[in-house]
Order: C-alpha cells, then sequence, then structure tokens
C-alpha cells in the first residue's frame, strides 16, 4: 500500500531530476552552431588533394593519371581533332607536378557507341582492374560512351574502384558529384545525338540510293577493277573464271566440286590465295553485278548502339539499279544459276499442279520437290522424306567433326543455308539414334521389308519433324500416322 509519505518522497524525486536536466541542457536561445566550409577536393586512395591546388607534397604518393581520346572517322579533320588531343592531354598531364603519366589511350575511326571494338579503351579498362591507375580524364562524355547504359555502368564501376574521371566539357568529376542525375543526363544527349547522326546518315544513304549512286567496293570482288577515271572495268582472265563457275553451277555441278577443281587448277582468288572453298564460289554465284545490275539496301540497320544489321525481307524499300556495271555474264545464265540454287533448297513456291507435290501433310507449306533438284549431290533416301514443320524445307545430311569422332546429322535446310533468321525452331537429328528409333518403328509395324532403307521407300510417305521429341511419320497405304521421339 502506497501511503501519503512514500507518494511525497516520489514527487520530490522527479522534481529533482527535472531541475538537473533543464540544468544540462541549454535553452533553444543559448545554442550555437558553426559551419566548417565544404573544401572541393578529391579523395583519392586515401589521400586528399585539392582541385585548385597544383602541386602536392614531395611526401606524398604521385597521382597516376591517364587520358583517353576518340574520335569515330578517319577524315582529315577528325585526324586533326585526334592528334590534337593526344598532344593537349600528354602536356597537361605533366605540367602538373606530382602527377604520373600512365598512357594516352585513344581510338581513331571507332563509334562510342560500343566498347567491344574499342582496343585502347578496353586496354584502359584492364589498367583500372588492375588498379594502376588513380584518375582518367576525357574531353566528353560524349567521347567516353554514346550509349547511356555502358556509359553509367563503365563509371560505377570505376567509382567503386576509386578511380576518377574528369569530363572537361562538362566540368564533372565522377568521385566529387553526389548524384548520377547529371550524368545520366549527359549520357543522354549524347546517345541521342549518336541516334540522330544515324538517321541522318540512313537518309542521305537512301537518297543516293534513288539516284542509283552507290560506292564501288571491287577490292575482292573477282573479275572488276576500276579505273583511273572512277568506271568499272572487266579483268578478261577473272572474268573467264566467274563464267567458268557459273556454267558448270547452270549445268549441275556442285559448288564443292567446282572449288575443288579451281583449287587443282591453282586459280588464283582476288587475295592471292588458290585455295577456293564453298563459300568463295556461292559469293560469286549470288552477286547479280556479274549480270550488269545491283540490288542497293538488302540488309539494314536494326539497332544504331549495337550495329546489328538484318535482312531486308520487306521492312525496306529495295533499289534497282540497271546497268551500273559492265556485264560479264548473260542475264539467262545469271537466272539459271538462281533457279538452280532454288532447285537444290526446295525453296520454289507452287506454281504447277499439285500433281508433282509429294503427299503430305495439309498444315504445311505448299512446297514441291523438283525431279531434278539432288543431281549434284549424294542422294539418301531421308532426303526425300525428312521436312521441318516449322518453314517446310527439307532436311540434309551433313557430319559435324570432334577429335574423338564424326557424326552424321540432319539439319533443316533452311537453317543451314540461311541461319536462325530463317528457321529460328528446326532442329538436328542425329542420323543414328535417328535410324535406329525407324528400325523400331518397322518393327512395331511387322513391315517385312528387308531393309529399313526399302521399308522407308515403300511404306513411308513423310517424316514431319516438330521437335525432337515429336516427330510424325505419315505412310502411303493410308495407316495411321505415328509418332516417335529422337531424344
Amino acid at each position: 500500500m502506497i501511503t501519503l509519505e512514500n507518494r511525497q518522497l516520489q514527487n520530490s524525486n522527479s522534481n529533482t531530476l527535472k531541475a538537473d536536466s533543464e540544468k544540462r541542457i541549454p535553452a533553444d536561445s543559448q545554442r550555437t552552431v558553426r559551419i566548417i566550409p565544404a573544401n572541393d577536393t578529391i579523395l583519392l586512395n586515401q589521400q586528399i588533394f585539392s582541385d585548385n591546388d597544383e602541386s602536392t607534397d614531395s611526401s606524398s604518393q604521385p597521382i597516376r593519371v591517364a587520358a583517353y581520346c576518340r574520335v569515330s572517322t578517319e577524315e582529315d579533320s577528325q585526324h586533326n581533332s585526334y592528334t590534337s588531343q593526344i598532344e593537349y592531354y600528354t602536356q597537361y598531364i605533366f605540367s602538373h607536378p606530382g602527377w604520373i603519366c600512365v598512357g594516352i589511350f585513344a581510338d581513331e575511326g571507332l563509334s562510342g557507341t560500343q566498347t567491344k571494338n574499342r582496343k585502347q579503351f578496353n586496354y584502359l579498362l584492364r589498367k583500372c582492374r588492375h588498379h594502376e591507375i588513380d584518375i582518367i580524364l576525357c574531353k566528353s562524355i560524349s567521347r567516353f560512351a554514346r550509349n547511356t547504359v555502358d556509359c553509367l555502368e563503365l563509371i560505377r564501376e570505376l567509382k567503386s574502384l576509386g578511380i576518377a574521371i574528369i569530363f572537361e566539357k562538362e566540368n564533372l568529376n565522377t568521385l566529387s558529384i553526389p548524384s548520377e542525375f547529371l550524368i545520366s543526363l549527359y549520357a543522354s544527349f549524347a546517345q541521342a545525338e549518336s541516334e540522330s547522326i544515324s538517321r541522318n546518315i540512313t537518309w542521305g544513304i537512301e537518297k543516293k540510293f534513288r539516284r542509283g549512286e552507290f560506292p564501288y567496293h571491287l577490292k575482292w570482288m573477282t573479275g572488276y577493277y576500276l579505273k583511273d577515271d572512277g568506271t568499272v572495268g572487266i579483268n578478261e582472265t577473272e572474268a573467264a573464271t566467274v563464267r567458268e563457275i557459273y556454267t558448270l553451277f547452270a549445268n549441275g555441278t556442285s559448288m564443292g566440286a567446282i572449288a575443288n577443281l579451281l583449287t587443282y587448277r591453282k586459280v588464283p582468288r582476288r587475295c592471292g590465295s588458290t585455295v577456293w572453298g564453298r563459300r568463295n564460289v556461292e559469293k560469286i554465284l549470288r552477286n547479280e553485278k556479274y549480270a550488269g545490275f545491283a540490288i542497293l539496301q538488302k540488309t539494314y540497320t536494326t539497332n544504331c548502339l549495337t550495329h546489328e544489321r538484318s535482312l531486308n525481307l520487306g521492312q525496306r524499300p529495295k533499289y534497282y539499279v540497271e546497268n551500273c556495271f559492265p556485264p560479264i555474264i548473260s542475264m539467262d545464265l545469271y537466272d539459271l544459276a538462281q533457279t538452280e540454287f532454288k532447285k537444290r533448297s526446295n525453296l520454289l513456291a507452287q506454281d504447277k499442279s499439285n500433281d508433282q507435290c509429294i503427299n503430305r501433310p495439309a498444315d504445311l507449306p505448299n512446297l514441291y520437290i523438283s525431279l531434278d533438284y539432288k543431281k549434284s549431290r549424294p542422294h539418301y533416301i531421308l532426303s526425300d522424306l525428312l521436312i521441318c514443320s516449322h518453314c517446310g524445307c527439307h532436311y540434309r545430311r551433313v557430319i559435324w567433326k570432334s577429335k574423338k569422332k564424326n557424326y552424321a546429322v540432319w539439319r533443316c535446310g533452311n537453317r543451314l543455308e540461311h541461319g536462325p533468321k530463317c528457321c529460328s525452331k528446326g532442329v538436328s537429328l542425329h542420323e543414328e539414334r535417328l535410324l535406329e528409333i525407324l528400325q523400331i518403328l518397322k518393327n512395331s509395324v511387322r513391315n517385312n521389308s528387308s531393309n529399313i532403307d526399302s521399308f522407308l521407300e515403300e511404306f513411308v510417305s513423310q517424316i514431319c519433324v516438330y521437335s525432337k521429341s515429336n516427330i510424325i511419320v505419315y505412310f502411303l497405304n493410308g495407316a495411321k500416322e505415328k509418332k516417335i521421339s529422337c531424344e
């Protein structure tokens, strides 16, 4: 029970504590605050160097400084700028006592939208990651990078390493600014400027295309050379080789056989080598300029930052320019070669009756097989049967080579010829595994054929490949289709 005496004692103690606290804490009117002004300094590797101080203590550790310069083209005016930047930063660094010049890193004729091709820039970053540099000097953010994402990521990385980047034009020091807002803003301006320049260049190129103007790139083009007056001339020795390639191909000779023949004869290529490959022959056969005309804007840039290019399949206009090259071959011979390409890849759209079509599921593209499309390559029974359900092209047999063993593999012909852009879902099938599955299928239907080839030729209409686990076999005798897996 709390008595009156105890209550009086508690009140007395609380009054005493309140009086003591009032003595220790002064009233607001008695508080004084002094502001210590900020000193504009760079905190670098546990040392503080004043921005305005031209000299440093001789006993302090020297500052390792590098400069980065870049120009985007190799024109004379930009070359002068490139040289001026190098001279300026060399003198600037050596004029500061206590600074050590690690190097002047300079890229000439390279875009700032990407970092992968800028060798000097990447060399600079490697030195930074090895803690060999303290300060990087750069004329402006646009010289450092024109891609906002790359610029911010690199600045953050270097900042975490304690490395300052000083952008002279913007008057920015990446270690002293509290926020990335200004850097993001300037980097966005640099990227937008690059995108605007790209659009202007593209517009100018298309204007020239409309007038039939385009640059001649004849350095590696067999059969042609550039005359002193700027016109195109024919090299008759090389032109004879071009005509022979077209004639052999139109008559059914494979590109590999043509390459082997030219290599055997030691026919020189434009680069000086006498070794020919299938790809070298194909480039000549697909080049329309040998027939005297040119098709411009076959590809176009989809992203000016990554410089990605895509085939122009109708997204942009193309320009057909006649009589721009002296023809080496006739138009008829060129057309024969292109028709032969289509026959061999089974990509001719159907323009004849369905009587020439192989029996196949109705949900596939309506393609037909020319009867003589295989005359230039070995014939395999699966070549007539395997078809990609995604693009409608027949499969082709290729050899995958490894150190231990070579593998026969069946791949979509469209993907094989033109890459994943034309058929991104076509899967590859190992021949050994595929034949094992087909043998099991032959036994399951109780077929009396002597071998797997006879079974496929006599009873199978089509083998449609949807995926490795979903392959549908269709039969000629009207039997129900079978699903097999080649996983």
